[in-house]
């Protein structure tokens, strides 16, 4: 898992879009619980960060192109790090909608929230600061909590929630909101399975390439 001079992804873009990916995750599920509209509008800002990133990383490709120096994009470090990062941009995305569902919810007058989602959303959560402490740290263990913790959870505990949101708010006003806010945190979920995968590939040193990048629909 070390930096590659000559890739366009560096070892600080991808630790910088895990703390911008941690943030939006972790502020979403707060503007969720506590119902607030300034957290929501945070969460909202992760775009502009979002792109300031891309930019940066582009403008590193187009120096090594000019440089005259080869880029990395075929070695295993190269692939598994856009795979993490891809990962990691779904994740920000599925937050963005999360906050932007709760203003939704917050500006029809909700009331309560459900427990259920809560229990799911702070599990989610936990699972979003151990791969952030494994791509820190680079350290395996973290990432296999992962995978022994969610597996357990997509099998029954996502698609339940899921089931109970069907049932509890299909014939209200905010159903669309609620099942939007579960969706996305099944996908950070999966996002989290997808990038603990790939960390144990990364550093048992297997190769990654010919694993999808993308696990959710």
């Amino acid at each position: 898992m070390q930096d590659r001079q000559c890739s366009p992804l560096s070892r600080s873009h991808l630790l910088r879009m895990t703390r911008l990916a941690q943030r939006a995750v972790d502020y979403s599920i707060k503007a969720y619980e506590l119902g607030s509209y300034e957290i929501c509008h945070i969460v909202r800002n992760t775009e502009d960060e979002l792109c300031k990133l891309q930019l940066n990383i582009g403008d590193r490709g187009r120096l090594l192109r000019a440089e005259g120096r080869p880029v990395d994009t075929e070695s295993t470090a190269a692939s598994c790090a856009l795979r993490v990062y891809s990962a990691l941009q779904i994740t920000c995305f599925a937050a963005t909608e999360i906050a932007q569902n709760t203003l939704l919810l917050l500006e029809s007058g909700r009331k309560t929230k459900s427990p259920s989602k809560m229990e799911t959303a702070n599990f989610v959560n936990g699972l979003v600061r151990l791969y952030t402490v494994a791509l820190f740290k680079e350290e395996t263990q973290h990432a296999r909590l992962i995978l022994q913790a969610s597996e357990g959870h997509r099998r029954f505990g996502l698609p339940l929630d899921l089931w109970e949101d069907e049932l509890i708010y299909r014939d209200g006003a905010n159903a669309r909101f609620e099942l939007a806010i579960t969706h996305c945190l099944a996908q950070i979920a999966e996002q989290a399975h997808e990038i603990a995968d790939t960390i144990m590939l990364w550093l048992d040193g297997k190769d990654c390439l010919s694993i999808p990048i993308e696990r959710a629909a």
